[in-house]
């Protein structure tokens, strides 16, 4: 996935409604390769409609494939 400046923006949107996550999303100030993973999860588990609409436009900046997985809760298989 690659990650543009609007998606950064989003994510650290996510990161401040949903702190406790920011270490499964960032690694040493990077982006973890597992953020889409990582995103759909959180997706899933909370009830922030906030947090869930930012997901979804950080993986409608991602591409059709990640939006698929988001849309389809696929968070088990890899997409490059």
């Amino acid at each position: 996935m690659k990650v543009n400046d609007n998606m950064v923006g989003l994510l650290q949107k996510i990161m401040s409604r949903e702190p406790e996550y920011e270490h499964s999303l960032t690694e040493d100030d990077y982006i973890s390769e597992d953020v889409g993973t990582e995103l759909i999860q959180i997706y899933q588990s909370t009830s922030n409609l906030e947090t869930r609409e930012l997901i979804t436009g950080f993986m409608h900046e991602a591409g059709y494939r990640w939006l698929r997985r988001l849309i389809t809760r696929d968070a088990e298989h890899q997409v490059h």
